[in-house]
């Protein structure tokens, strides 16, 4: 039997849900304009009969309703739908983000206009073709430096200005990490409210709108991709990395990269993985554009520059030259084929520095005081292509600092100092004798000697009295008491012409630079020449410190033909080294001579040097060397020779196999083997490089590829460009002349880099025009 307010029962259910309908319908016209609402249905349902099956039922045909009954409050919200939108929301993102970046681009290049680049480079150009129609008149002159420096200002405020816009796609990348964090801790709140509402039997559904807006903006910013999300479990990834599961959130946490200019990193706050498996080898930079992937290096060989560090220096850094040393002569030196101009009583040890580094000759010249001040002369680039060729002139600076010894040609010079003995000519009864210096003749005759004999002060007196020669003779007398003739260029410069007519100086002695007798010929000397025949053993023995075992050395040409050398108590003089290395080596063939030769200090050389203009090594092959091996006491170091002396430092290529291919490089960093990736080399080695790309789509896409592609091309272009100008420029205007006859001055200030293998980086910053 059912009650009589049955009826009445059915009423007020139906008024119940009927106003749960009507809230549900005022609310969703409440939230009309709420961002990330979704409209909400009430879902109705028939409510349980009144008698439910059992034993003993109502004796009523059917069982009778109780009428209807809210059973949730449901979403209209498709899961489907909300995962294509933010696929493509993501994407919009990323190409918006980049067009508003190319918009930018574009207004700071103002190409084509009166004030870009294009036309400031115009109008450089029509002032060098002015200044050729009236190169005389000082007003085109001052045009051109004043294009020059307007061209040099518009190159330096364009890069600026780039520089400047990739500082801040850099601050909007820390900008919007934070924002990506500070998302994905409020949807980990969401995520546990919504676990506990769902728990209790109740439906979430605002919280539900909050999260998925949240998801919509998350989207935005970064590829997202929602492994799972229900009610139990709650999983978001980025690219296969968790940022988000329940309650928990994997930050994003930003680091400098010194690799990409110190600007932000991206990495995980956990299961991170290092670009390199081991960054003492090898520190890798992977920009956006790069897709997953697992790279092998092994470095078996880093690049190193050519160096070389001068032996010994000036007295003071900025004093002129003739005031530290009297015997630096003015002239001219030849770097990297450059011709560098010295002039002993106007420029200083540091000043010759600044010509160097002025030469545009791709060589740096910086100093170090250790014990004096010495230079040092280093390739702008690693590898060997970037060299330092230095070849003497009419100045013998580059000997006085010890960068070029001896005489021309020589590799390496071997020091020892030994008596030289001279004596006085024979007495009257000489026939007159004659020779030639720059075609003047010098006569010798005995008889014409007030004291009946001639000396070697009376032919110093002929030489210095005789007028037109640029040679001067002096008297050395040595600590034996013999003395000896010196004959050197005059007013700086090292080279006159010589002619033995009736062979006096052979007579005496005198010889070339590299020891070879003068002959009947005319010939060019370099340097001093130092008479000397008349001695007992000039090239004296005991050059051993012990001489009861032998020692040894081999020598090897460019060519990889050696020989050995063996000397011995009996064959240790200056003479017999020579005579043995030269049977060697014409036994061996290879392309090696020794000659002695003189000093303008007065004292014996060795030089050992190539005969082809290449390289040779001398290795101490010694098995004692503690005895004091011949080599040690000569003064020679094992090591690389060539025309301009020791390398300090060998230059060489970097040599590694990435992914199975090996390859050589001018420099330690490398960007041309993977598109994208760029990895700079530390050590020897190997490492695995796991390349994780973190984000494909969204604001942050758009931003990193802006800031590490897009701006750094535009800015490579503006340091090509203002690197190019600069060489070129300073090329033409060094080889030419001004009004007054000066030459060998750069137009643009010279520019190095410091990158190896990238000369032009930086360029456009420093581009600007001298003096």
């Amino acid at each position: 039997m059912y009650s009589t307010f049955h009826g009445l029962e059915l009423v007020k259910r139906s008024l119940m849900v009927g106003k749960q309908s009507l809230d549900t319908i005022a609310h969703n016209i409440a939230n009309a304009n709420t961002e990330g609402y979704s409209r909400q249905r009430l879902d109705l349902t028939a409510d349980r009969p009144l008698a439910a099956l059992q034993m003993a039922s109502l004796t009523l045909p059917g069982q009778l309703g109780q009428g209807v009954t809210a059973k949730y409050v449901e979403r209209i919200r498709s899961n489907f739908l909300d995962a294509q939108f933010r696929v493509e929301n993501q994407i919009l993102s990323h190409w918006s983000k980049t067009y508003d970046n190319l918009v930018q681009v574009e207004m700071l290049l103002n190409e084509p206009s009166d004030e870009a680049i294009r036309a400031v480079i115009d109008d450089f150009w029509q002032s060098w073709e002015d200044l050729a129609n009236d190169p005389q008149t000082s007003a085109t002159r001052k045009v051109v430096v004043e294009k020059g420096i307007s061209l040099a200002n518009s190159i330096k405020e364009t890069y600026t200005e780039f520089s400047s816009l990739q500082e801040n796609l850099n601050f909007e990348v820390e900008s919007i990490v934070g924002e990506v964090n500070r998302i994905a801790n409020e949807i980990a709140e969401l995520n546990l409210g919504i676990k506990k509402i769902i728990g209790s039997g109740d439906s979430p559904n605002d919280l539900l709108d909050k999260r998925d807006l949240l998801l919509d903006e998350l989207s935005q910013l970064v590829n997202i991709d929602l492994g799972r999300v229900g009610t139990d479990q709650t999983i978001i990834t980025v690219n296969g990395q968790t940022i988000i599961q329940d309650g928990r959130v994997n930050h994003m946490v930003l680091e400098r990269n010194p690799e990409n200019q110190n600007n932000w990193d991206i990495h995980w706050e956990i299961n991170d993985r290092d670009l390199t498996s081991d960054p003492t080898v090898a520190t890798v930079f992977a920009d956006s554009s790069v897709s997953n992937q697992t790279n092998h290096l092994d470095v078996t060989q880093l690049a190193k520059s050519h160096k070389l560090i001068a032996k010994s220096g000036a007295a003071t850094l900025n004093h002129i030259l003739a005031e530290d040393d009297p015997t630096i002569t003015s002239g001219s030196f030849y770097l990297n084929g450059v011709q560098i101009f010295v002039d002993v009583n106007n420029d200083s040890f540091a000043g010759v520095i600044d010509k160097i580094n002025n030469a545009t000759a791709g060589v740096r010249a910086t100093y170090s005081e250790d014990a004096l001040p010495r230079m040092i002369l280093e390739s702008g680039q690693d590898g060997e292509d970037s060299r330092v060729m230095l070849e003497s002139g009419t100045s013998n600076i580059l000997r006085k600092l010890g960068l070029v010894t001896g005489v021309e040609g020589t590799l390496e010079i071997i020091d020892k100092d030994f008596d030289l003995y001279g004596n006085i000519l024979p007495a009257a009864g000489v026939t007159p004798l004659s020779f030639t210096i720059d075609g003047k003749n010098i006569s010798v005759d005995t008889e014409a000697s007030a004291n009946g004999s001639y000396s070697l002060q009376d032919l110093a007196d002929e030489i210095n009295n005789t007028a037109g020669i640029n040679v001067k003779a002096s008297i050395l007398k040595k600590p034996s008491g013999n003395c000896v003739m010196v004959l050197e260029g005059k007013d700086g410069t090292y080279n006159y012409r010589i002619q033995d007519t009736d062979g006096v100086l052979a007579s005496l002695g005198i010889t070339t630079g590299s020891g070879v007798p003068i002959s009947n010929v005319t010939q060019e000397i370099f340097g001093s020449c130092v008479s000397g025949e008349i001695v007992p053993d000039k090239l004296e023995y005991g050059l051993l410190a012990d001489s009861s075992s032998p020692s040894t050395f081999r020598i090897t040409d460019g060519a990889g033909v050696f020989f050995n050398v063996s000397i011995t108590g009996s064959n240790d003089s200056l003479e017999a080294i020579q005579n043995e290395i030269n049977t060697q080596a014409a036994t061996s063939g290879a392309s090696i001579e020794a000659v002695i030769y003189e000093t303008a200090e007065k004292e014996s050389r060795l030089a050992i040097r190539s005969t082809d203009g290449g390289k040779l090594t001398v290795l101490d092959t010694d098995p004692t060397p503690a005895d004091g091996s011949i080599l040690n006491n000569l003064g020679i170091e094992s090591g690389l020779y060539n025309e301009m002396g020791p390398y300090s430092l060998n230059a060489q290529n970097s040599v590694f196999t990435f992914n199975g291919t090996t390859y050589e490089r001018q420099s330690n960093h490398v960007e041309d083997v993977i598109e994208g990736v760029a990895f700079t080399m530390h050590s020897t080695g190997s490492i695995d490089m796991e390349i994780r790309s973190l984000f494909t789509g969204g604001e942050i896409k758009g931003l990193l590829e802006a800031r590490d592609e897009i701006v750094p091309f535009y800015m490579e272009q503006l340091d090509d460009l203002a690197y190019s100008i600069i060489q070129n420029i300073n090329q033409q205007h060094f080889a030419g002349f001004g009004l007054n006859g000066e030459s060998h001055n750069a137009f643009f200030n010279p520019y190095y880099s410091g990158h190896s293998g990238d000369p032009a980086r930086g360029a456009a910053l420093s581009i600007g025009v001298t003096g």
